[in-house]
């Protein structure tokens, strides 16, 4: 069974509270390891904490999760309306 590893990646400066509570969702999302069969949940995990910052402060512009699929290996990035980004790397087949 493959397995994936989360890696935080890019982090530009937050403009806003919604934009740094972006960026800690992107540091708890990070640095897990991940089975094939859970991809899935790891992509429906992400956008509902985006969700739940969009929905904690309505006075900043909604961020939007965007999934980026880079090849054909199944390596996905996840940017966070240009804020931050966690890529998922394919890791081994034990």
């Amino acid at each position: 069974m493959k397995k994936y590893i989360s890696h935080l990646g890019i982090r530009y400066v937050p403009k806003n509270k919604a934009e740094a509570a972006a960026q800690e969702v992107a540091k708890v999302m990070s640095k897990r390891v991940i089975n094939e069969n859970q991809v899935e949940e790891f992509k429906d995990e992400f956008q509902a904490r985006i969700t739940e910052v969009n929905r904690e402060h309505p006075r900043c512009r909604d961020l939007h999760l965007d999934i980026y699929d880079f090849n054909k290996d199944g390596e996905l990035s996840f940017d966070i309306s240009g804020v931050t980004r966690v890529n998922l790397y394919m890791g081994f087949e034990p």
